[in-house]
């Protein structure tokens, strides 16, 4: 009878398939309960579809019963969210909330999960009270590609539309997916609404800021914020639970968290080589000026620790050069449709992801020819974790429209050195 083992095998070398069938062939055949515990929620991940592949091999059993239990912050399984997006008496709740209420809430934003959500929540607002006027906004339709509601999916010019007529009074409610979380203005806002799963600080922060501009920027006096709470109430951490009014005396140092920011080490060679070409009057680029010179910036929002037991929020900009903006699209866009669980937490490190960083920099920036600015594999970690961070949504992008104003004229480029006359 085995009683305990311990699995050694290199790295790839596939060590949650091995146990995964060792478990179904031996454990699982025999009748044992299985407890499998991994400290990231991307194993755990990993484990279940491997289990799912193997499963087979399990005899003696006709009914298998799995759950993933995870502490990971921002962790919402799909199934669990198109569960919620599709409960009917739910959305139905959520309407008739509004429209018993709607001489208080006024103009109101509802945050959704999935755009079939925003449609039966558009239907069933219609219902409850005649004359509420409704708008959706949403992207991305996971639909046969063949059918309706793939035709119809939504473009960018008719989202706008929807929502010019909702800053201009003409639309009550406006139900949107990953569109108005933050870079959308949208004044005199009433109420928000809080639908769809989320457990990222940040991103409850964007929604919830939606009505709090206040009358000086162009927001009401009063405002309300609708949570509909499920089973994920604990996994909130509102911003007002942490204002706790104590006294402060005075001999007592207030405490002060400073971002500690990363050193970036320049060889002293380079230094005198720069110096050098700057002294000597020889133009030191090699390209028209405006090449160095960035099209525009992402704003990334990201949760790095202070310590062992908190967290804060930060913000870094990207710049973004001419000759690596599509790479860095196509990056974004790639990694909106893959999974990032390991990127969620606030506490990973650079150097633990380098390797994939310069994976991801051989796949999107293989044909950029010279990288200008700041380190290209920070930028990637940092783009990464917003994106992870934030449930998936892509960072602000922000262009430098006045930048071919700034333009030097090639007359005064100096491209050789000035000779020195002596009288």
């Amino acid at each position: 009878m085995l009683v305990a083992c311990i699995l050694v095998l290199p790295t790839g070398g596939g060590k949650i398939l091995t146990a995964v069938r060792f478990l179904c062939t031996e454990a699982l055949s025999d009748g044992y309960k299985v407890l499998w515990l991994a400290h990231t929620h991307h194993l755990l991940e990993q484990a279940f579809e491997s289990l799912e592949l193997e499963v087979k091999l399990i005899q003696n059993k006709q009914q298998l019963s799995v759950r993933v239990v995870s502490g990971t912050k921002g962790h919402f399984t799909p199934a669990y969210i198109n569960q919620s997006a599709e409960n009917q008496e739910r959305n139905a709740f959520i309407a008739k909330t509004y429209a018993d209420n709607q001489a208080r809430y006024g103009k109101t934003i509802i945050f959704a999960d999935r755009w079939f959500q925003c449609e039966q929540l558009r239907g069933f607002l219609e219902e409850q009270k005649k004359g509420i006027r409704v708008g959706t906004i949403y992207s991305h339709i996971d639909a046969d590609p063949g059918s309706a509601d793939a035709r119809n999916k939504r473009n960018r010019d008719e989202n706008a539309k929807v929502l010019d007529a909702f800053r201009n009074d003409q639309l009550d409610v406006l139900i949107n997916v990953r569109m108005l979380t933050e870079g959308t203005d949208v004044p005199k806002l009433n109420t928000v609404f809080l639908t769809r799963q989320t457990r990222s600080e940040i991103l409850l922060t964007q929604m919830v800021g939606r009505a709090l501009r206040g009358p000086k920027f162009g927001g009401t006096d009063k405002a309300y914020i609708v949570s509909f709470i499920d089973n994920w109430q604990n996994s909130i951490l509102w911003a007002i639970s942490e204002l706790v009014v104590t006294p402060i005396i005075e001999s007592d140092p207030l405490p002060v968290d400073i971002e500690r920011v990363a050193i970036q080490l320049i060889s002293i060679d380079l230094v005198r080589q720069l110096v050098r070409q700057m002294d000597s009057g020889v133009n030191i680029n090699s390209a028209p000026f405006l090449t160095f010179m960035p099209i525009g910036r992402y704003r990334v929002e990201l949760e790095t620790p202070i310590d062992e037991s908190r967290n804060t929020v930060v913000q870094r900009l990207v710049m973004v050069f001419e000759n690596e903006k599509d790479s860095y699209k196509r990056l974004i866009e790639y990694l909106k449709t893959i999974k990032l669980d390991e990127f969620v937490e606030a506490n990973v490190f650079f150097n633990n992801q380098q390797q994939r960083m310069q994976e991801w920099q051989r796949q999107f920036f293989d044909n950029v020819e010279k990288h200008i600015g700041s380190d290209l594999l920070a930028n990637l970690f940092h783009i990464t974790q917003h994106i992870a961070q934030n449930d998936g949504e892509a960072p602000n992008w922000f262009g430098f429209e006045q930048r071919n104003e700034h333009n030097r004229p090639e007359s005064i480029i100096i491209n050789a050195p000035v000779e020195e006359h002596k009288n």
